[in-house]
Parts: C-alpha cells; structure tokens; sequence
C-alpha cells in the first residue's frame, strides 16, 4: 500500500508526540496497577478513554465507586462536542471512509 505525501508528512509531525504519550501511558499503567485494575482493564481503560485527563481521574476516584468515576469522566468527555462541531465544519461532506481514517 503506497502511503500519500501528506500521511506521511503527517506521520513525521506527529512523530515528536510519541515519547511523551508512551510516558502517560506507562504512568497511568502503573497507576491503575496500583489502584486495583487489573492489567487487562487497565489495557481496556487505554483503548476506550481517549482523554488522559479521564483516565487518570477514574484512577482518582475508584475508591469512591462508580457512580463519581461515570460523572468524572461523562464530564470530561463532554469538551469533545465542541471540538468535533468545529472540526465538521473543515470537513464537510468528506467521505466516510476519509473521516474515518482522519478519526
């Protein structure tokens, strides 16, 4: 599969995120670890959340039960309305497997 100029333009400008993120990740692992997920959750937390500001606030709060954590993270999660409306309108009517690879 050929890759176009501007992925892999994309991949060089986002090459310098990887060493802080591999960082977050290996924290928050240990957190979690710590807090009393299992190393499977903790795997699943990383896959579904995509806000590391949730992620760390669900290792916060498990003590408390679930309903914080859901309350935490629902909360968190909410700024990325906002984002995505501004986003669709620099897409438009691109197609889905466009967006979809973009996402």
């Amino acid at each position: 599969m050929k890759m176009s100029p501007s992925f892999r333009r994309g991949l060089r400008d986002t090459f310098p995120l990887v060493p802080p993120i591999a960082v977050f990740g290996a924290v928050f692992g240990a957190l979690a670890v710590q807090a009393g997920l299992t190393p499977w959750l903790t795997m699943l937390t990383s896959l579904i959340v995509v806000s590391g500001a949730a992620q760390v606030a669900i290792v916060g709060l498990l003590a408390s039960g679930a309903a914080p954590v859901l309350l935490a993270t629902t909360g968190l999660a909410l700024r990325h309305i906002p984002m995505s409306a501004a986003l669709s309108n620099l897409l438009g009517q691109a197609p889905t497997h466009h967006r979809t690879r973009l996402a």
